[in-house]
């Protein structure tokens, strides 16, 4: 797979989140949202985007993969309920879903500085890098 593309997929999800709690009254960004995260879930399950890095040890490996899992899952669920449900409800968990998306890139910041595996070459920019 494409770094390009992995970017792409690791990144789309949290930009349509955010339009999704900005704009509530249009139904095209939760649909939206729906359909990246189908994408991001098929592309995940089938080319094993949420492998930890060589430098995760012991118990931050399963932390790696699971922290993937839970903000797909929420993610999912939020969308559900704001589509089938109650739209206030599910806001208050895609908020809760972008606190948790906030604080997985603070563990990789912490990756990338700390334990030196580049883990943000996989997910930034070059430009953004200095690359």
């Amino acid at each position: 797979m494409t770094r390009s593309l992995k970017m792409l997929i690791h990144w789309s999800v949290p930009l349509v989140a955010i339009g999704t709690l900005a704009r509530p009254d249009q139904t095209v960004w939760p649909i939206l949202l729906a359909a990246t995260l189908v994408v991001w879930i098929a592309i995940t399950g089938l080319a094993g985007l949420n492998r930890p890095g060589p430098a995760l040890k012991g118990w931050l490996r399963p932390l790696h993969r699971y922290s993937h899992m839970g903000l797909l899952a929420l993610s999912a669920a939020a969308t559900g309920v704001i589509l089938f449900g109650d739209a206030q409800f599910g806001r208050r968990v895609l908020l809760a879903v972008l606190g948790f998306g906030a604080l997985h890139g603070i563990f990789n910041l912490w990756r990338h500085s700390v334990l030196g595996d580049g883990a943000l070459r996989n997910m930034l920019p070059k430009a953004i890098l200095g690359e």
